[in-house]
C-alpha cells in the first residue's frame, strides 16, 4: 500500500488500529507521519487527542493509559512512538555497531540510543558492562552475541559509549525489551477510534511484533535513497512540493548554489530551503545571492576555519568558528576532541 492510498482511506474514515512507518529515509518518513496526523487529528483536538512517546524510553504503562482509556472530551486518541527499537533483533547488531561508530563523535546522544538498542537485543546486561565491566567480556562471548562483528576494535569505542551513557544517568530499567508487552496490547485490540503509530529506522520482519502489526494494521517502508542522482532527484521533487505550497520558485543558479552548500542531502537541504522561503518574504523567486547570504557554511568549512585559527593563534577567529560549529549542532565533545588534537600538534 502506498502513502497516497493510505491518505485516501483516512479521508474516508478508514483508520487502522496501528501503523508502522519504518526506514532510513528520515525526512520522507517524517513527512508521511505529518500527512497522516493532519488527516486524522484536527489541530483543535490535539491537546487531548494526540500523544507522543520517545522510542528510546517507551513506558508501557503510560502507553496503556493513553490507548486504553477513553478520551476526556470524547473522540479518538492517537499515540505516536517515534524511533522505537522493539523491531530490532540480533540480525541488526552488526548494523547497530556501525551506527554507533558513525555517530559517536558528531552525535553521541544518537550513538547512545543505538547502544541502548544494541543492549536490548544482544543479551549483555548494563549492570555487567558499565564502568570497567566491559573489559570482562571475552572474544568468545562477544562473537557468540554478535556474529557480524569480531569485536577486535571494541576497546576503542565500547568504553567511550559506556561513559556517554553513564553521563546520561542510565539505569538498568532503561534496558528492557517490551516487544512481548506490545504484542499482548495489540492482540487484545484497541478501543474503536484509538490508534497507535510507530516509527522505526530498522526492523526484523521475522519478529512476532512485526507480524502482529502487519496483520492488524498498516506497514509502510521508506528505504534509503541510493546514488547521488536519485538523491538529487528526490530532493528536487520534495523541494518543488515545498516551494509550490509557499508560492515560491528557485532560480537555476540558486539550485546549484544550494547543492554546493548542502550536497542535496534531503533533510539538511529542505531545512535550508525553508529558511530561504522565510528570508525572501514576498518575493516569488529565490536567487543565488539569497542562498549565499542565508545558507551557512558547511560543517567541513567551519572545522577548517577553527583548526586554521588555532594554528595561527587567532583567538577572535577561533571563537567565531566555534560559534558557527555550535550553531550547526555539532556536539561539544567532538569539538573538544578536535581542539585537543590541534593543540597537541602545536606543542
Amino acid at each position: 500500500m502506498t502513502l497516497e492510498q493510505i491518505i485516501a482511506g483516512l479521508k474516508k474514515g478508514k483508520v487502522a488500529p496501528c501503523y508502522l512507518l519504518y526506514g532510513e529515509e528520515e525526512y520522507l518518513l517524517g513527512e508521511a507521519l505529518q500527512q497522516i496526523l493532519d488527516v486524522i487529528v484536527p489541530v483543535a483536538d490535539r491537546d487531548f487527542g494526540l500523544f507522543f512517546i520517545d522510542g528510546g524510553n517507551e513506558d508501557i504503562d503510560l502507553l496503556k493509559d493513553h490507548l486504553l482509556a477513553p478520551s476526556l472530551l470524547g473522540g479518538s486518541k492517537i499515540v505516536v512512538i517515534k524511533n522505537t527499537t522493539i523491531f530490532q533483533s540480533r540480525e541488526n547488531l552488526g548494523d547497530l555497531i556501525r551506527k554507533i561508530h558513525d555517530n559517536i563523535d558528531e552525535s553521541p546522544d544518537k550513538a547512545a540510543k543505538y547502544f541502548l538498542a544494541f543492549l536490548k537485543v544482544s543479551g549483555f546486561a548494563w549492570e555487567d558492562i558499565r564502568g570497567a565491566g566491559w573489559q570482562k567480556i571475552t572474544n568468545e562471548q562477544w562473537r557468540k552475541a554478535v556474529d557480524e562483528d569480531s569485536g577486535g576494535d571494541r576497546d576503542k569505542w565500547l568504553p567511550r559509549i559506556v561513559e556517554i551513557c553513564e553521563n546520561q544517568g542510565w539505569m538498568s530499567d532503561n534496558i528492557k525489551d517490551l516487544s512481548e508487552q506490545f504484542e499482548e496490547l495489540l492482540d487484545k485490540g484497541l478501543p474503536a477510534g484509538n490508534c497507535l503509530i510507530l516509527t522505526a529506522e530498522a526492523v526484523d520482519k521475522r519478529k512476532k511484533i512485526f507480524k502482529v502489526i502487519d496483520k492488524a494494521g498498516i506497514v509502510l517502508h521508506f528505504g534509503a535513497i541510493k546514488g547521488e542522482s536519485a538523491t538529487g532527484e528526490t530532493f528536487k521533487l520534495e523541494a518543488q512540493k515545498l516551494l509550490g505550497r509557499n508560492g515560491k520558485g528557485l532560480a537555476p543558479s540558486a539550485w546549484i548554489a544550494l547543492g554546493k552548500k548542502t550536497g542535496f542531502q534531503l533533510r539538511p537541504s529542505l531545512n535550508e530551503l525553508q529558511k530561504l522561503i522565510s528570508f525572501v518574504g514576498d518575493r516569488s523567486v529565490i536567487e543565488e545571492k539569497d542562498v549565499e547570504e542565508v545558507v551557512g557554511k558547511t560543517k567541513e568549512d567551519s572545522i577548517f576555519d577553527l583548526t586554521t585559527a588555532l594554528a595561527e593563534k587567532n583567538a577572535q577567529a577561533a571563537l567565531l568558528a566555534l560559534k558557527a560549529m555550535l550553531d550547526q549542532g555539532m556536539h561539544h565533545l567532538m569539538i573538544l576532541t578536535m581542539i585537543s588534537r590541534e593543540i597537541r600538534m602545536l606543542l
